[in-house]
């Protein structure tokens, strides 16, 4: 009689074949892999009294849990059970196994006949793996979703993101399938139908960009985005494409802060109404820098934009530039601007002509009062914030007035 010593259940070596490296561990799950383990381990030690209670107790899983990670490796052919009472199951030696084709005996049906149904959709042009199928499989048994739906699904992926796509990423659209409610193979159709325009929408915007591949998942996620959420149209994605060229390289996030602002803007949806308001944009961001230059101030156009528009509504935009220069002169701020517009107004000069000639003594008035001067004499310089000019432009620019001196 021979018999190991107790210290090999702590100190010995728990045999794991390279195979289950290589072929079944990418796609399983954290607590499958566990599961797996520790019966490899109790089953090498000789356990035989060793059932599902003990093996959820020893890794802290609920008895369901266990169970299911004991059918997720009976649908890879791993293990097998059987017996029902109690529940009892046989491991393989997975080199046999794979070798002499017994993991296709018994087991699932459901699972060899899925397997089939993929291999046989993908022929020679592709060699599926055992991972590939377990985890399109998931879609079947862990989401929901009907064996012929994901076939169909697959088969979508295969024409569009071609035949190398990977499983592991399809997985997000099996998820938005399920939580579309997609039960019925014509509700399975319509919504790949609708995901091939977006497909389809995100490579038009990969030409416009001058790029030759395949669309990312992430793109295809911003796509959905501007379409589903934002409601653009395709024709108006492809306008707002024209805005990238000022971007060094144009991509999909330049592209989404373009689209971002239209819609915050107010922009309308389609081509018309989206190089419209580009248009428009251009017209007053031009004014805009133009209102900067007069006023000595280095800062991106579009921090002031808004606040400019407002200085539209009252005023034209040569009274606007006029007022910024003599707001220069004085050292003055963006926000000084209206008051001036305003004092201008008040004494009736309401156009260039009247204002020039006026400015002689508007200025030799003006020299008589005290000059507000700004800490470190370079406040033309001060950056602004689009948030920080979101309001009328005395209140956007107020919170400047603390720099002033008493």
């Amino acid at each position: 009689m021979f018999e190991l010593d107790h210290q090999s259940r702590t100190f010995g070596v728990t045999v794991i074949e390279n195979l289950f490296i290589t072929e079944y561990l990418p796609s399983a799950k954290g607590d499958h892999v566990r599961v797996y383990l520790t019966l490899l381990y109790h089953c090498q030690q000789n356990d035989k009294n060793f059932g599902i209670e003990e093996l959820a107790t020893e890794l802290g899983l609920t008895a369901a849990a266990v169970e299911a990670s004991l059918r997720f490796w009976e649908r890879r052919r791993l293990i097998e059970r059987f017996s029902d009472n109690p529940p009892s199951y046989r491991l393989y030696h997975l080199g046999q196994r794979l070798l002499t084709g017994q993991d296709l005996q018994g087991g699932d049906l459901d699972y060899i006949s899925f397997a089939e149904a993929v291999y046989a959709l993908f022929g020679d042009e592709r060699k599926v793996r055992p991972s590939d199928i377990s985890s399109a499989y998931e879609w079947v048994s862990e989401i929901g979703l009907a064996q012929d739906a994901v076939i169909m699904l697959l088969n979508y992926l295969k024409d569009t993101r071609g035949k190398n796509f990977s499983f592991k990423a399809a997985e997000s659209l099996a998820v938005q399938m399920k939580e579309a409610g997609v039960s019925t193979l014509e509700e399975t159709e319509d919504f790949l139908n609708h995901s091939r325009q977006v497909h389809d929408g995100t490579r038009a915007v990969l030409r416009r960009f001058n790029f030759r591949r395949l669309p990312t998942e992430d793109e295809l996620k911003l796509y959905r985005r501007w379409t589903e959420e934002w409601l653009f149209t395709q024709d108006g994605i492809l306008a707002a494409c024209a805005e990238t060229v000022k971007a060094s390289t144009p991509s999909f996030g330049y592209l989404n802060a373009v689209l971002e602002g239209l819609k915050r803007r107010g922009s309308g949806a389609d081509a018309k109404q989206v190089k419209a308001h580009i248009s428009k944009d251009s017209e007053s961001l031009t004014g805009a820098r133009e209102v900067l230059n007069a006023l000595g101030l280095r800062t991106n156009a579009t921090t002031i934009l808004k606040a400019y528009e407002a200085l539209l509504t009252f005023a034209a935009h040569d009274m606007i530039v006029l007022a910024a220069r003599e707001v220069a002169l004085r050292r003055g701020r963006f926000e000084d601007i209206e008051s001036m517009l305003k004092t201008w107004k008040d004494k009736g000069l309401i156009n260039k002509e009247a204002v020039e000639k006026a400015l002689p003594q508007l200025s030799a008035s003006a020299s008589k009062k005290p000059i507000k001067t700004v800490s470190a004499q370079q406040y033309q310089q001060r950056s602004y914030s689009e948030e920080d000019l979101s309001g009328s432009v005395a209140d956007m620019l107020k919170e400047a007035q603390k720099y002033d001196k008493p």
